[in-house]
């Protein structure tokens, strides 16, 4: 039976996220979790093609408590 279209991962979650990698991906990044790798090699490469500075930016922000909601 297939997956209904919104459960599905889109395309680009399951691509290799290492530049010109066209890859499925089964990896994911340790450090923040939102991309995804096909190999150690491939994530070596993206993040030294700029991944290391997002990925400190999304770990951050996953770890700032969110703001007590408006009342």
């Amino acid at each position: 039976m297939a997956e209904p279209a919104s459960e599905r991962p889109s395309p680009s979650d399951t691509t290799c996220a290492a530049p010109g990698c066209p890859k499925e991906a089964h990896l994911r990044c340790s450090r923040c979790q939102t991309v995804r790798y096909c190999s150690k090699a491939c994530q070596v490469t993206h993040w030294k093609a700029g991944h290391s500075k997002a990925c400190r930016a999304v770990k951050k922000k996953k770890e700032s408590p969110e703001p007590p909601p408006e009342a």
